[in-house]
């Protein structure tokens, strides 16, 4: 099988697209690294001698929007990026599933000023394929009823990008076809 080369315009389209889902998180980001260099500005130029304060504070909010970019938002594109890329240029592959779990948080809300526990259930699938070597991967899954359909040993439609065949996403929708299931009721 001949290596795919992927054009750079779709490298780019997916860029493009892995960028458009976090343009709030930028403008956040954004606005909180002028308000660092704002306040930085105003320390430095402050005749009465307070210089300290304005210029940590300044540090601070700087210094967080970077770690914020750099820790969570360099590997959430990375992550829609090649998500974008699999979905545009991987082939279709099927995987094997090898098992599902459940976790479950809870929390107390306050509403109205009473205190009500709340659960949230997520539900991962692990699942693993061979191509160019054996790999595994796992996903998350906010279909219950998808999730409660499946079984270790199922089959699994994947799409995986020849160029990184680590990368992996699982195709949700063809999924939900094979056990009868609507659209909507795979996400």
């Amino acid at each position: 099988m001949a290596e795919q080369v992927i054009p750079l315009n779709i490298k780019t389209k997916c860029l493009f697209s892995a960028l458009a889902e976090h343009v709030f998180l930028f403008i956040g980001i954004l606005m909180f690294f002028a308000s660092g260099v704002l306040l930085i500005y105003v320390g430095w130029t402050d005749d009465e001698g307070i210089v300290f304060l304005p210029v940590f504070a300044g540090c601070v909010f700087t210094c967080v929007s970077f770690f914020i970019v750099k820790l969570s938002g360099l590997s959430s594109i990375r992550y829609y990026y090649n998500k974008k890329l699999c979905e545009l240029c991987g082939i279709d592959f099927r995987a094997v599933i090898t098992d599902k779990r459940e976790e479950v948080n809870s929390y107390i809300e306050e509403v109205d000023g009473r205190k009500i526990e709340k659960e949230e259930v997520f539900y991962f699938v692990g699942f693993k394929y061979q191509y160019k070597g054996e790999h595994s991967s796992e996903f998350v899954l906010d279909s219950e009823t998808l999730y409660s359909k499946l079984s270790a040993g199922d089959n699994l439609p994947i799409k995986v990008l020849q160029s990184q065949p680590e990368t992996a996403f699982p195709e949700l929708v063809k999924l939900g076809k094979a056990y009868s299931l609507k659209d909507e009721e795979c996400y």
